[in-house]
């Protein structure tokens, strides 16, 4: 159906002949309401309509009403006022009646009342302080209340809405976070007759908001009508003077304690800001680079799914996986350096005490390690995940560390079926060596030593002895002993890249990104502080070494 034109307008009530084009811009016209919270009014409308039209009669979304069937030639939205439902049924020569004056003066005078019971009310409420946020009253509302009472009314008509938050005088952070009172003020002026409504008290629970503002205009023809929508909550935008919650997880304002970043992201608050500090400045959104980052923390040491981490942030599944794999991208491009291949000399000045006896040589200790997979859809990679060690499919990474426990050396993920040897073989870590060093390896890396003097690369691998006869000699469980009392950071090395759950198990969406992830893992380990301590080796530990 055609859009209906202004000059087609005319009033709905058959006694009523106003058509838009040739009235006086003092006539309106209105359509019948729509709005929820205005059923009843919709209704009112309808009824009086029906009195002189047939009693059947309903109204279509084209349906207009003129100003002149309301008292004061306006339509109002205050119920309690003579304008809120249309009741003269001639246009011509109207004047108001004796009741309808009576009722306008009554109606101005209890809205006065109630007026100056809120400015009784107002001098109490002048300022609330929640811890290091001070909210003031708005400085519009005494002017308002001033011109509603003393101000002369205007000749032309006025129909306006302004809301704003009332507070309680003693509160406390808590109560300011459950409930606030909002009081709502309506104003309307006409002819020397002010027509105002007051509610106040109206409690609503808001809840953690920040101030937010919404115009809605009310289409009807000939007239405008503005409400405005303040809502009044705490500032969060800076951690330092945000109001902190006493209830509820509110991301990153939630965490003030270095052991709850550990606890959530493997990381203390000072390595959270040195790696913020990495991650470039993006335009504004509804999650904020320092949530954005502990979402990729929380994925790295928890574990836990996207779908959890997205309640937790109330964002869905698919956008809290897009932020992890984004931040991985950023920095991993921007951590690059934070595992690195140290120079001898760097290597020999930090060498602890228990090496310098036996393996003063050392250059790095190496070790591989599996990672669980989900069952890949191909055979080809069945074939190729699938470790008989593990007895399920997984990848195998190398890692490699300093005498001193520095992550100095990760190598990609290999599929789970690969020895040890072929993975250092192929890793690039042999190429690394220089004359003179001395690695450090358990017994799954047969072979290498024969790689390296093909090589001529002039270094030395050492392993515990394999059992040849019935048991060890007195000279093998010496050695045995040695090289376990230096191999044990290894192990240390290897549980805390275990501390980071996301390493129990990797899903098929995650093998594109495994290699980025256990370099991470690296990172976040590197920046922990060191796993020796004076130089001395905890000996307690060296059963676990197998």
């Amino acid at each position: 159906m055609e859009k209906l034109r202004k000059g087609n307008l005319n009033c709905c009530v058959n006694t009523c002949k106003n058509v838009f084009h040739n009235t006086s811009s003092e006539i309106k016209f209105y359509s019948f309401p729509k709005a929820i919270y205005k059923i009843e009014q919709r209704k009112m409308w309808i009824r009086w309509v029906q009195k002189i039209n047939l009693h059947d009669w309903q109204p279509t979304k084209y349906s207009r009403i003129c100003s002149a069937h309301f008292v004061g030639n306006c339509s109002s939205s205050i119920q309690s006022s003579p304008s809120y439902v249309p009741s003269i049924s001639s246009k011509k020569n109207h004047e108001l009646s004796s009741t309808e004056k009576s009722s306008i003066q009554r109606f101005n005078r209890h809205m006065r009342r109630r007026i100056c019971n809120t400015l009784c009310v107002k001098d109490n409420v002048k300022k609330v302080d929640a811890g290091q946020n001070t909210l003031e009253e708005p400085q519009e509302q005494s002017c308002y209340f001033d011109k509603l009472i003393e101000a002369p009314a205007p000749s032309f008509k006025i129909n306006q809405e302004v809301q704003v938050s009332m507070f309680e005088t003693t509160v406390d952070c808590k109560k300011l976070y459950e409930r606030t009172e909002m009081f709502i003020c309506t104003q309307y002026v006409h002819n020397e007759i002010c027509h105002a409504q007051t509610q106040v008290y109206i409690p609503e629970d808001r809840g953690l908001q920040i101030v937010k503002r919404r115009h809605m205009i009310d289409k009807c023809c000939g007239s405008n009508i503005v409400q405005i929508d303040k809502a009044i909550g705490p500032d969060t935008s800076n951690l330092k003077n945000s109001i902190v919650c006493t209830t509820g997880f509110h991301g990153i304002l939630s965490i003030t304690k270095d052991q709850e970043m550990l606890d959530l992201g493997g990381v203390t608050l000072s390595t959270f800001q040195l790696l913020l500090k990495l991650l470039p400045d993006i335009k504004p959104k509804k999650i904020s680079t320092k949530n954005r980052l502990l979402i990729f923390l929380l994925k790295m040491k928890t574990g836990m799914s996207f779908s959890a981490i997205g309640v937790l942030f109330c964002i869905h599944r698919t956008t809290t996986s897009r932020i992890f794999y984004t931040t991985l991208q950023l920095l991993r491009v921007a951590c690059s350096r934070f595992i690195f291949w140290p120079c001898r000399e760097v290597v020999q000045n930090t060498l602890p005490e228990v090496f310098k006896t036996s393996y003063k040589d050392c250059r790095v200790i190496i070790d591989c390690t599996e990672i669980k997979v989900e069952q890949p859809n191909t055979v080809e990679n069945r074939v190729y995940l699938y470790s008989h060690y593990k007895k399920g499919f997984t990848v195998k990474i190398l890692v490699g560390c300093t005498p001193s426990g520095l992550i100095s050396f990760i190598s990609n993920c290999y599929g789970g079926r690969t020895s040890d040897s072929q993975i250092t073989i192929n890793s690039g870590i042999l190429d690394l060596l220089e004359p003179g060093d001395v690695v450090l390896a358990d017994k799954g890396f047969p072979g290498i030593q024969t790689v390296i003097d093909e090589n001529g690369k002039g270094a030395l691998i050492v392993m515990p002895p394999f059992l040849r006869d019935p048991q060890f000699s007195a000279e093998d469980v010496e050695r045995t002993y040695k090289v376990a009392k230096v191999r044990i950071h290894i192990e240390r090395i290897m549980q805390r890249l275990r501390i980071y759950k996301i390493l129990d198990k990797f899903s098929i969406d995650m093998l594109p990104h495994a290699d980025n992830i256990v370099f991470m893992c690296g990172v976040l380990v590197n920046v922990q502080p060191p796993i020796i301590k004076n130089g001395d080796v905890d000996e307690t530990e060296i059963a676990k070494v197998d």
